[in-house]
């Protein structure tokens, strides 16, 4: 999950970003942890070059690279770098995406234990192709909507109860609304 000033690849965790998640305030003598998210999280292929490709053309990449993203995975390490004990509750699957978010999770202390492994999750999967020339970037987006966020099986209430903010984005409004319940 990026966080950058610079909003490289379009992710940039600011206030106005935070406004439009929406968080629930929870008791908080006996938090666990201070934010618990359920929303998408998403892997990000970035390639930069110099100038976008014309159509039918062939260009050499100056620089590839692999970054976490996804609304709620770019707040949850935004939160963890600024010291809250995170952690993620929503789904992942079996598959090589969702390994890679648990590694970024796990190298940004991140709990995801919690997060249950299901064959319909699945990150949110992203080729940005960075262009330099001009600082743009076009996003090619895989999104299978069902695989984001909240399973349908809903988290340990307990675990909900003991964190002081429950974070939630658009994704599974249904699943999203029984959990704020």
């Amino acid at each position: 999950m990026t966080v950058s000033d610079s909003g490289v690849g379009g992710y940039r965790v600011s206030e106005q970003s935070i406004l439009q998640t929406e968080r629930i305030r929870m008791d908080d003598r006996n938090a666990e942890f201070d934010v618990i998210g359920v929303g998408a999280v998403a892997v990000d292929d970035l390639i930069y070059v110099d100038e976008y490709p014309a159509a039918d053309s062939k260009v050499r990449t100056l620089h590839r690279e692999r970054q976490g993203g996804g609304q709620t995975g770019t707040a949850l390490v935004a939160a963890a770098r600024y010291g809250a004990r995170c952690a993620y509750a929503g789904q992942l699957g079996r598959c090589e995406l969702s390994r890679y978010v648990e590694s970024v999770f796990d190298a940004e202390r991140i709990d995801h234990s919690h997060a249950p492994r299901t064959s319909d999750g699945v990150p949110a999967h992203s080729t940005i192709i960075v262009e330099q020339k001009h600082d743009t970037r076009t996003i090619l987006s895989t999104v299978a909507d069902e695989g984001l966020g909240p399973a349908d099986e809903l988290p340990d209430l307990e675990l909900l109860a003991r964190c002081r903010v429950l974070l939630v984005d658009h994704h599974r409004p249904v699943a999203t609304l029984r959990l704020v319940r």
